[in-house]
């Protein structure tokens, strides 16, 4: 299971489910081992390095590509307290569960920025340098040999595999019309 999906698993654990709240440490706990699910308050150190500001300075770095290395010293804190974070590790549950959906978020939003840029620009030649960030960030989904998933019923997976190259036009040549007596 990638960090994405883990990340995600643990916000559905946590505001989606009905379970109680220690089968949600719990749950937490097995995703993300440096997670302590016995949230005593002399652990939770990691909570003061995240405020609502802090928590917005790194939001808007990872939003247009920066590491997390860089984000955190744009945020100005280290990468390794806010590496420490993205694992859990001595932050609170209310506190891990906002930065990964911040996490989340960001992630998602420049996907969108970038798509949206490139819908917007599409008409013009201002559309190359989305393209190229595109191709090189997410090469999975937008390089030319990216594989298209139509998926619109989770149960039914249709993909086609997409190739462009470069293709001569040939004009068709006109054959004799048949002629009756």
């Amino acid at each position: 299971m990638d960090k994405t999906q883990k990340y995600d698993t643990a916000v559905h654990i946590v505001e989606e489910s009905q379970l109680s709240l220690s089968d949600k440490l719990k749950g937490i706990a097995a995703l993300f081992p440096e997670f302590d699910e016995t949230q005593t308050q002399s652990n939770l150190h990691n909570d003061k390095h995240i405020g609502k500001y802090t928590l917005e300075k790194f939001a808007y770095a990872r939003s247009v590509g920066m590491t997390v290395d860089d984000a955190a010293h744009a945020a100005d804190k280290t990468s390794t307290v806010f590496n420490e974070m993205l694992e859990g590790k001595h932050l609170s549950l209310k506190t891990f569960i906002e930065l990964i959906k911040t996490e989340l978020f960001v992630a998602a939003e420049m996907r969108r920025k970038h798509l949206s840029n490139l819908d917007m620009a599409s008409a013009s030649d201002n559309y190359k340098a989305t393209l190229a960030f595109l191709e090189k960030v997410y090469p999975e989904l937008y390089s030319p040999k990216a594989i298209i998933d139509s998926t619109v019923d989770d149960r039914r997976a249709n993909k086609w595999e997409v190739e462009v190259t470069h293709v001569e036009t040939q004009e068709k040549k006109q054959t004799p019309k048949e002629t009756k007596p």
